[in-house]
């Protein structure tokens, strides 16, 4: 077995050495796993080593977060092809080991399994990938001198905050009992046997078959959380990420245009205080449907974001909405660490927006209020170049010499697109957004 995993080592630094001279960057990278995948049929290690070097510049120290998220979906693809390729085990360990560094506290990473891979990667005896597993790990430092920002130094640290003796944790990991845990009782699960008995899987196994109390509370999140921390059973191998790539890239000459109707015009849409929250969980719930792999939007269009209504006549919640753009800027954020967490070519979000005014006069405002709403367009830089800035359309010269026009106006928006795979690479696009009423009353609520 041993023998083997070296002679995949070698044929895997051999596939790297053919393909991946004059690679500097991620673009180099993903052609040539391009050119590799439009093979007739690729050999193992020509596909393993490409995927390799794709993970080994996303995870690359410097990279940003969205793009170290991306590197482990990589790995764990390249391990579907070789569940013991050295340099896909140190990979996938490293990028647990960053994440982790960068934002433990938002999202606990799984180090149990990054300190197992690295064991792994010892045992196979491949340099230079031992070498480097041994440090990440201090294979020869006592736990109580390890260094506070090591890998095996945080994993205890973690292991403290839910069990008193952590020595033990690390080595029955899911089959510690639940009298192990701080605070935690069989009883304040809502369950039945003796603490000493039940482990913590077992427990777990039983919440998630619906009894004692939901997922939801605290006291089973708690459980999951260690268990994320201790298990070290990797994941299920799957190349469902390559296969979301390899269709991103075949649909690489579409145009995905997309558009919502928010519903954050009025005033009466969202009580004041809550505002800031609303548009940006509405931004975010947009933003990630949009960036999905069965979408992956070019432009999206938003029409009734927050606008001239809220400015006018809202609180101070719904005004701070408008001036501090909360829903565009979101949305452009989401979209961005959206699309760098999924398989599919580089992006690069922009937001545009327009104003639609609606004066509205009655008794309470004979001078006229505005009721308008703001329109947005989020496009990718690379694949669409803003030629002219969203805009009105304005009423023909007929209904301007009428005294009447539109009710809500349609948005204009102006694009030159620029996918050079595309068979309109170069076109004027014309994109109208518009605010559609069916009558208004009960018949627009029935709708």
């Amino acid at each position: 077995r041993t023998s083997r995993r070296r002679r995949l080592a070698v044929l895997g630094q051999e596939g790297q050495a053919r393909h991946v001279r004059g690679w500097n960057n991620m673009e180099d990278a993903l052609s040539a796993l391009d050119q590799v995948l439009a093979s007739a049929s690729p050999l193992d290690t020509d596909l393993l080593a490409t995927i390799v070097r794709v993970a080994c510049i996303c995870i690359d120290e410097r990279s940003p977060t969205e793009n170290l998220a991306q590197g482990l979906k990589w790995v764990r693809v390249a391990l579907s092809l070789e569940p013991r390729d050295p340099h896909a085990l140190l990979l996938e360990a490293r990028a647990l080991d960053r994440l982790d560094q960068r934002f433990a506290t938002a999202s606990p990473q799984r180090l149990g399994l990054a300190i197992a891979r690295l064991k792994e990667v010892i045992r196979s005896g491949v340099e230079p990938y031992c070498a480097e597993a041994r440090a990440l790990l201090h294979q020869a430092t006592a736990s109580e001198l390890l260094p506070s920002d090591s890998l095996r130094a945080r994993h205890l640290r973690r292991l403290k905050e839910f069990v008193a003796n952590e020595q033990a944790a690390v080595q029955r990991k899911g089959d510690s009992p639940i009298k192990e845990m701080k605070g935690m009782t069989l009883k304040g699960l809502g369950l039945k046997g003796e603490d000493g008995e039940v482990s913590v899987l077992e427990a777990l196994a039983k919440l998630r078959a619906g009894e004692g109390i939901p997922l939801t509370k605290p006291k089973a999140k708690k459980l999951e959380a260690f268990l994320r921390l201790v298990d070290d059973r990797p994941e299920p191998p799957s190349r469902a990420f390559l296969d979301e790539y390899a269709a991103s890239r075949r649909s690489l000459g579409c145009l995905s245009l997309v558009s919502w109707n928010a519903k954050m015009l009025n005033v009466t849409d969202q009580r004041d205080e809550d505002w800031l929250a609303a548009a940006a969980e509405k931004a975010r719930n947009i933003g990630a449907r949009a960036c999905a792999p069965d979408v992956q939007a070019d432009l999206v269009c938003i029409q009734e974001a927050p606008g001239p209504q809220l400015a006018a006549r809202g609180g101070a919640g719904a005004r701070e909405a408008v001036s501090k753009a909360v829903l565009p800027n979101t949305l452009r954020a989401c979209m961005q660490e959206c699309a760098g967490a999924a398989a599919g070519p580089a992006r690069q979000y922009h937001c545009v927006c327009v104003d639609v005014h609606c004066l509205v006069r009655d008794p309470m405002h004979p001078a006229g209020v505005d009721e308008g709403e703001q329109h947005v367009f989020c496009y990718d830089a690379h694949a669409l170049r803003l030629v002219r800035p969203p805009y009105e359309l304005p009423p023909s010269a007929a209904d301007r010499a009428a005294g009447s026009g539109f009710h809500r106006a349609p948005a204009l928006c102006e694009f030159e697109v620029r996918k050079p795979e595309s068979s309109l690479c170069g076109a004027r696009l014309l994109v109208a957004t518009v605010h559609l009423k069916s009558g208004g009353e009960e018949p627009t609520v029935a709708e």
